[in-house]
């Protein structure tokens, strides 16, 4: 896969989607909680989103190791690695204190941009909009190869399940 294409792919499955989740955590926590403006509740709510988006990155673990391992600028290497959180404790705590800023700058941006009628009935669905669709041109690009990786050249048979009566 060339880097271009790595590049594409980490763009419309991870950076476009962790983007719109970041704005999702706002938009959810400022909808919720009725006076959100206090310095106190928004870190409150940066904790809890930073939470969220590490139990997020869990599920990218795969598909980044394959295009880390794809990668041959070891920029774009360093960029696609830094969010494995599968790696040491140190790099798990900056990604949980990264996540915690943005999720804090999020919170605060979402309630000084939108307004409150936003807010509260239609901003959720459209980020989701977003997310899906940004989700799918990713997973076009080339899904094939961050699904399934072979090892060696022996085939996995599939049993089928037998009924017992």
């Amino acid at each position: 896969m060339s880097n271009k294409k790595i590049a594409a792919v980490y763009l419309f499955l991870f950076l476009l989607p962790y983007l719109c989740a970041l704005l999702v955590i706002g938009t959810s926590y400022n909808a919720l909680v009725l006076h959100s403006a206090s310095l106190w509740r928004t870190f409150v709510g940066a904790a809890v989103g930073a939470v969220v988006m590490s139990a997020l990155k869990v599920t990218v673990e795969r598909p980044l190791a394959i295009l880390v391992a794809n990668a041959t600028r070891p920029l774009l290497r360093d960029i696609l690695d830094f969010f494995k959180v599968d790696g040491d404790m140190k790099k798990r705590v900056l990604n949980l204190g990264i996540d915690f800023v943005f999720c804090g700058v999020a919170t605060w941006v979402v309630r000084n941009v939108f307004p409150r009628e936003w807010i509260m009935w239609s901003l959720i669905g459209w980020l989701m909009l977003i997310m899906f669709i940004s989700v799918l041109i990713g997973g076009y690009i080339d899904y094939d190869l961050l699904s399934v990786e072979r090892t060696g050249t022996k085939e996995v048979q599939v049993r089928k399940p037998t009924i017992n009566k």
